[in-house]
């Protein structure tokens, strides 16, 4: 990923961001995001394809990101 961030980050500090990055369920409607939005999570979504960023993220729009990543 350092790599693929053009070493912009140390793999520690992403790593870190990643660990920090967490959601809490909001019934029936989501997922809302408990983390802050920083440079390093707007390159980390850019690279992945896909924002969590929002203020809600439906559980229809997670199991969507999650069976692209299973995709490959």
């Amino acid at each position: 990923m350092e790599k693929e961030l053009n070493y912009k980050y140390t793999s520690s500090a992403i790593i870190e961001k990643l660990r920090s990055m967490t959601m809490n369920i909001v019934k029936g409607e989501g997922y809302k995001p408990n983390f802050t939005r920083d440079d390093l999570t707007d390159d980390l979504h850019a690279k992945a394809g896909f924002r969590l960023d929002t203020e809600i993220v439906t559980r229809q729009k997670i199991k969507q990101i999650i069976a692209n990543i299973k995709k490959g």
